[in-house]
């Protein structure tokens, strides 16, 4: 077995309906923070993903966003994931502080995944940065 290497760093993935039993690939659902829901299938002799069908959004250009994964210290200690998306040229026209919008929440194993939506792109547009912390409660980090 090896391990899979998805294209970025904040991403959703399940796998989809496989119905062919013996094949060298598996079809998932793939979405990040700056790509829109897509089914995709990896080939696990080349390893590498092919995008089969990808949500069409109007008017958006994923290569403007950024998405990352992070990590915030708790004041116990443990190490609360945290996904970010904001825009590419960002850094590049205003360094220094940014507005942040900071989304959190865990509670009865309810995952918060990084996921796209793109009602989330006026926000970025206008240069917020847009966080999820992953918090305990969740299940992100194992139940």
């Amino acid at each position: 077995w090896h391990q899979v290497q998805f294209p970025e760093a904040a991403f959703a993935v399940h796998a989809d309906t496989n119905k062919a039993y013996s094949v060298d690939r598996l079809r998932v659902r793939y979405s990040s923070l700056v790509t829109p829901p897509s089914v995709m299938e990896y080939c696990f002799k080349a390893r590498t993903f092919q995008t089969l069908k990808e949500k069409e959004v109007p008017h958006y250009d994923r290569t403007q966003y950024t998405c990352m994964r992070t990590h915030a210290v708790a004041r116990d200690g443990t190490e609360v994931p945290v996904s970010i998306v904001y825009r590419a040229d960002l850094r590049q026209e205003a360094p220094g502080p940014a507005p942040l919008f900071l989304y959190a929440y865990g509670s009865y194993g309810m995952c918060m995944e990084p996921s796209f939506a793109a009602n989330r792109l006026p926000l970025l547009d206008r240069g917020v940065i847009y966080a999820i912390a992953h918090i305990r409660g969740g299940g992100e980090m194992g139940r």
